[in-house]
């Protein structure tokens, strides 16, 4: 098992038999400081496999955009700020050391992030659920907080349609710009735990397989990355 750097647990899984070795990719980010060699089929993850999907800025300056937007925005009221499960628990425990008013957390990221904190050695501080008695009373009270939701919990999603809200994810976010602001409030941030096309372009060269086989079955484009190995890299 190889780190695949999309999540605290996350790997890529290298099988060997008396023939050949396989590796199978899943979600991964780039660049990486460990990952298989000598491999004779590389299984990669093709959800972003279209050469449109390039972001032509770094993670530090997501992270310092993230920083910036979230501070300015609690200044005015609570904020929630929700995606899938690894950027939510990298953005919780990120801004933990930079504001101290209260987390609000829904179910799944309840059950996971002291977890990652744990993994990552970070303390976190005034943790709640949004339905336990303190979260309740934070609430009644309107006080500022900061809430973060895993975007499977629909049932805070809809309670909590009414603050303004940054949801972590490039999809739809322009390539030049890791921002993108809409009037209903929401606030859409390129903060990603997966590789870009480049980066899936990276991985594939320095893996260096024998043979490629582009996997869309959790979305993406596996055809069009296939095509672009075939042509681009022989």
């Amino acid at each position: 098992l190889f780190p695949s750097a999309h999540m605290v647990g996350s790997v890529m899984a290298l099988v060997e038999d008396e023939y050949k070795r396989y590796v199978y990719t899943s979600d991964f980010s780039w660049p990486l400081l460990h990952f298989p060699e000598n491999v004779d089929i590389l299984v990669v993850d093709a959800t972003y496999g279209n050469p449109a999907y390039q972001r032509n800025y770094d993670e530090k300056t997501v992270v310092e955009r993230l920083i910036e937007i979230v501070l300015e925005k609690l200044l005015e009221g609570p904020l929630i700020i929700s995606g899938h499960r690894g950027r939510v628990q990298y953005a919780a425990a990120l801004l933990s050391t930079y504001t101290k008013h209260p987390f609000l957390v829904s179910r799944s990221i309840r059950k996971t992030l002291p977890t990652y904190a744990r993994q990552q050695g970070i303390v976190l501080d005034s943790l709640h659920d949004f339905d336990c008695n303190e979260g309740r009373l934070i609430l009644q009270r309107k006080n500022t907080f900061l809430g973060f939701v895993e975007t499977r919990d629909r049932h805070e999603m809809l309670h909590m349609a009414d603050y303004p809200r940054i949801l972590l994810s490039a999809y739809m976010v322009p390539g030049q710009e890791p921002v993108l602001a809409h009037p209903s409030g929401l606030t859409r941030i390129a903060l990603t735990d997966h590789a870009d096309f480049r980066g899936t372009l990276n991985l594939i060269e320095a893996i260096a397989p024998r043979q490629v086989i582009t996997d869309a079955s959790r979305g993406g484009d596996g055809e069009c990355l296939a095509d672009y190995v075939r042509r681009e890299l022989k």
